[in-house]
């Protein structure tokens, strides 16, 4: 009972760090993103897609992505079948674009700045997205993952 206790407060604690924190850099992601892209389904243009354009279909990368959902810290706001901190990710392949949520894993802080619908969402969810990989390697597994859910 103890541990359980001591597990459910570690984890509070860490969400209220999350929460009291600014925005994080982007690290670079948007430099020279000066806002006039074009937003379109995929995204602001200004922003960095990684080149991605398609949900790979893959199994291999499909496993890949789930390890990474959980070593990135992405469990730890957004679930599959219900919102969390963040919202639920179950069926976003069919809500949006393969590129959209490249970008959004890329640079969260741009595309709230930049795209209406990431606005939008954070609105609903008020502790932001934070910018956890830019390796295209990692963000394809990870789309593998969330499209096989």
């Amino acid at each position: 009972m103890n541990r359980k206790l001591i597990g459910i407060g570690a984890a509070f604690l860490l969400m209220l760090g999350f929460l009291a924190c600014d925005p994080p850099e982007t690290n670079g992601a948007a430099e020279g993103n000066d806002g006039d892209g074009e937003v379109t389904e995929d995204g602001p243009s200004g922003i960095d897609n990684a080149g991605i354009t398609e949900f790979p279909d893959d199994p291999a990368l499909v496993e890949e992505g789930e390890e990474l959902f959980s070593s990135l810290g992405c469990a730890g706001c957004h679930q599959m079948g219900r919102d969390g901190a963040g919202p639920a990710l179950g069926d976003v392949a069919e809500r949006r674009s393969a590129a959209w949520i490249a970008r959004i894993i890329i640079d969260p802080a741009g595309m709230r700045d930049q795209d209406p619908e990431a606005a939008a969402l954070s609105e609903d969810f008020p502790a932001p997205m934070i910018s956890t990989t830019s390796d295209p390697d990692q963000i394809k597994a990870i789309l593998a993952y969330l499209n096989a859910q």
